[in-house]
């Protein structure tokens, strides 16, 4: 996901030469979503949009204040104003034409976009938070404050076109066992290094670990190998539970 963030005096959409939203004092969000992008981007950005300390403090020290701790001249709280663009993913190499095969297709980021705002609005009061039309054809009026504009990216993902080229990948090898060794201490390591693949898989699955590099992958592609070494030392635990008696 990626945001362009513009501190602002004020802001305004208008659409079809009616105005649809305003704020005062505050930040004009464009954002734009890539067709990887999933709820963990959704919340990364907006915690990060919330944690932004884009205004001075009552000293005059720059960069100290956020939205939560801000206000404008007569106390009222600063304000959001979100607005979805797609073209913040164009890309332009070859020619002059731009490409976005990147980003989120329309049918797929109306809803995508909608939870944003929702998340948005959840955290900062919806009062305060304000949006432009989804795919419609806008009219963007805004005074920057400084001029002060940042460019937001929740962490990269791999592209078909980018993902860099190595060697297969070959899981953890199981390590011989050694001759009279406990069945019920091995089912304990192995129980242990199961739990920490499924956390790290959850992670993955989350959005929470956007890459995992080479050795987390194979910890992931030894995850059934695990499993089926578990499940035999826990069959073995029985067994000699069962002999003792």
């Amino acid at each position: 996901m990626r945001v362009v963030v513009q501190r602002v005096a004020r802001a305004s959409v208008s659409v079809g030469g009616q105005e649809v939203s305003r704020i005062g004092r505050g930040i004009l969000c464009l954002a734009g979503l890539c067709r990887e992008d999933n709820e963990a981007d959704l919340a990364w950005m907006t915690a990060k949009l919330l944690g932004l300390r884009l205004w001075a403090d009552e000293a005059g020290t720059p960069w100290k204040r956020g939205l939560a701790g801000g206000s404008d001249d007569d106390g009222e709280k600063l304000e959001v104003l979100l607005v979805s663009q797609f073209t913040l993913y164009g890309q332009v190499g070859k020619g002059s034409k731009p490409d976005l095969h990147r980003a989120m297709p329309p049918n797929e980021a109306r809803d995508v976009y909608a939870r944003f705002v929702e998340m948005v609005a959840e955290a900062h009061g919806a009062e305060h938070v304000k949006n432009g039309e989804f795919g419609a054809m806008m009219e963007v009026e805004l005074v920057n404050d400084g001029p002060v504009t940042f460019t937001l990216e929740s962490p990269s993902k791999p592209t078909p076109a980018a993902a860099p080229k190595v060697a297969p990948l070959q899981p953890p090898q199981p390590q011989p066992r050694k001759e009279g060794a406990d069945p019920a201490v091995l089912l304990k390591r192995a129980e242990k290094k199961l739990a920490k693949v499924e956390a790290l898989r959850q992670k993955v699955d989350k959005g929470e670990l956007a890459v995992p590099n080479p050795e987390q992958l194979a910890k992931l592609s030894s995850e059934e190998a695990l499993r089926a070494e578990v499940e035999q030392l826990r069959i073995e635990v029985q067994d000699q539970a069962g002999a003792k008696c």
